[in-house]
């Protein structure tokens, strides 16, 4: 017999969009964008106040709605009460979708590819037409930067302030200089405020010393991108090795001393950044909007399959969704 926190549930999200975020936990698992670790969030296409997450369980291991917790959006607290315990940073999802009504879906992922990016001063940048969609740069959060004083400094998102400011390095402009600016400018004309962004600037945030962030309108984007950054950074990790061993360093600056010829006072910098060619920002923006406008389908459905023949992965609705039929998706 189903728990109290199944029953109270059952029903509250479509076969459908259970299919597609079961599948799609299996696929970021499959692919390595997560392991015990990270998680996958959907909003309510019924009630876009709430949102939908697992429960405190590995991502490989979803197979029902059973495992799903719904949450309020407002302040990622469970609709209904004696939910089995949930995932304690789900405040990285409530507060983009709160901020961004155009997001429907974000992965919070610990992948070891990319963290590198997250700990040192290298820039993850695009530099292969399928990670376009990462724009001209990648910002990185430090959550340093959002502490207050007397909180618990483990580098997690627990509550809803910590949330916000990730959700804020998803746009462009937002400084407190800048909101400052806009706040002044208000006031000085007596005009209304300008209106708050529906969509995110940049698609994928990392975070200081943690994983990255990706947001999205659908789940299949949301894992697209999730996956395509783990690519991205394992295909500049890669030009940025040949790069250093074949270039060595660049010296800067210096003197040489006449009697010994020793070289005093410079510094060497690497010049592997100088040996990788990324994309130009219209580069990146075309790149992102052609595989964006049709060619996601073709590798969720590859993924799909690739999770549906692997015997780990229990996907307890997919056969009442799909009947058994193969299905062939355009892009």
């Amino acid at each position: 017999m189903a728990d109290d926190a199944s029953q109270a549930q059952s029903g509250d999200i479509d076969d459908e969009l259970l299919d597609t975020f079961i599948t799609a936990s299996h696929i970021l698992h499959y692919h390595g964008v997560v392991d015990g670790y990270g998680h996958i969030s959907v909003r309510n296409p019924h009630n876009p106040s709430t949102f939908f997450m697992a429960r405190h369980i590995a991502p490989a291991l979803i197979s029902s709605e059973a495992d799903l917790i719904q949450y309020n959006i407002e302040d990622a607290s469970p609709i209904y009460p004696n939910v089995k315990p949930g995932y304690s940073e789900r405040c990285i999802h409530s507060e983009i979708m709160k901020k961004y009504p155009e997001v429907n879906s974000v992965v919070h992922s610990h992948c070891p590819e990319v963290l590198p990016y997250c700990i040192s001063n290298v820039p993850l940048k695009p530099a292969v037409h399928m990670a376009g969609f990462l724009g001209s740069s990648v910002p990185v959060w430090d959550i340093a930067s959002a502490y207050s004083s007397s909180e618990h400094r483990d580098l997690l998102v627990r509550t809803p302030r910590l949330g916000a400011s990730l959700a804020n390095a998803f746009a462009k402009s937002h400084t407190v200089l800048s909101s400052l600016s806009t706040s002044l400018t208000t006031r000085l004309t007596g005009g209304d405020p300008p209106p708050a962004p529906r969509a995110p600037d940049h698609t994928t945030v990392l975070m200081r010393g943690h994983g990255f962030t990706t947001a999205a309108a659908s789940i299949e984007v949301a894992v697209f991108q999730a996956v395509y950054t783990k690519e991205a950074s394992q295909a500049l990790t890669g030009a940025l090795t040949i790069a250093a061993a074949w270039g060595g360093g660049v010296v800067e600056g210096g003197t040489v001393d006449q009697g010994s010829g020793r070289l005093s006072g410079a510094t060497v910098r690497s010049a592997a950044l100088d040996g990788v060619k990324f994309l130009s920002e219209r580069e990146a923006k075309d790149a992102g909007e052609s595989i964006a406008k049709g060619s996601v389908a073709r590798p969720w459905e590859l993924w799909r399959r690739e999770v549906d023949v692997c015997p780990l992965y229990v996907n307890d609705v997919k056969e009442k969704v799909r009947g058994g039929r193969r299905e062939v998706m355009g892009g």
